[in-house]
């Protein structure tokens, strides 16, 4: 699509040192990267680092083919629940922000215990594709936050039976915010002590 930024940006390094940090030590994971490529067709840099922690045959790749950013990931996401599909990591990483693909229960394909990426913009592709975080924080006059993002992801999570737990805050700068999450499965109902608990402890983490 005419305007697109060339997927070749400067927070691939950055990105590259939380996944092998998150992942530290792990390997021959599950791992699906729905926006794995870069406009030119070749493997986008996130994907070679993923594939260090990974096989071929449990690493899977998609790629977007234009029109909605979210349309293809949504398509195989359902496909995936619908096949009782498990992963040990997921790459939320696409044009766009992850809200459809949170609120359509992307979590709910980790394992019991699993890790989730997730990688917001808020310029660029922001723009181009308007997601409903964004617009609705735009409209109060300020750009998505850390915490915004974080709220998103846990409140997204427990709706789906999973603790989300913020693993790394290193990677997110003014024009992308990026988190790394580890999603614990939780049986039962949670407490309200609980749930306040957790919240305290992201908070930590996401000040640190």
């Amino acid at each position: 699509m005419a305007g697109v930024s060339k997927h070749v940006n400067h927070h691939h390094v950055e990105k590259k040192a939380a996944i092998h940090k998150v992942l530290a030590g792990k390997s021959d994971l599950r791992i699906w990267e729905p926006n794995a490529y870069k406009d030119d067709g070749s493997l986008g840099e996130a994907a070679k680092a993923f594939a260090d922690h990974s096989t071929p045959s449990k690493h899977v790749l998609d790629r977007w083919r234009g029109g909605d950013p979210t349309t293809d990931q949504l398509f195989r996401l359902r496909s995936f629940l619908l096949a009782g599909k498990v992963f040990d990591v997921i790459d939320l990483d696409g044009y766009g922000g992850p809200e459809r693909m949170l609120m359509s229960g992307a979590v709910s394909l980790l394992a019991a215990t699993g890790y989730l990426f997730v990688t917001y913009p808020i310029k660029g592709a922001a723009r181009m594709f308007p997601n409903p975080l964004s617009v609705s924080i735009g409209a109060h006059g300020r750009r998505p936050s850390g915490l915004d993002l974080l709220s998103l992801v846990v409140s997204t999570s427990m709706a789906w039976g999973y603790k989300a737990e913020i693993e790394c805050t290193e990677s997110y700068d003014a024009v992308v915010l990026r988190l790394a999450f580890k999603c614990t499965k939780f049986r039962g109902l949670r407490t309200t002590m609980e749930a306040v608990l957790d919240a305290e402890h992201n908070m930590r983490r996401l000040s640190v």
